[in-house]
């Protein structure tokens, strides 16, 4: 979480997350605020958005708005 007054994207801390877990093709599983879940690597992202090959090799466009968390899967 930025500092109190510091705009979160001025960390960069979830940018270089990500650009990492991109760059290594890490198996993420994507938990929705729906409840749904999504499991795959994180193919390209944005400032709004999240492009994830899922296990089953379809390609998913995911709002950042709509993720609950990220996190490294399992195993």
């Amino acid at each position: 979480m930025a500092p109190p007054g510091l705009p979160l994207e001025s960390t960069r801390a979830e940018t270089n997350y990500l650009f990492r877990q991109k760059a290594e093709k890490t198996s993420m599983l994507i938990r929705l605020l729906d409840g749904g879940e999504i499991r795959g690597y994180v193919e390209w992202y944005d400032r709004d958005c999240l492009k994830v090959m899922s296990n089953d090799g379809s390609a998913i466009m995911i709002r950042k708005a709509s993720i609950k968390y990220l996190s490294k899967a399992a195993g």
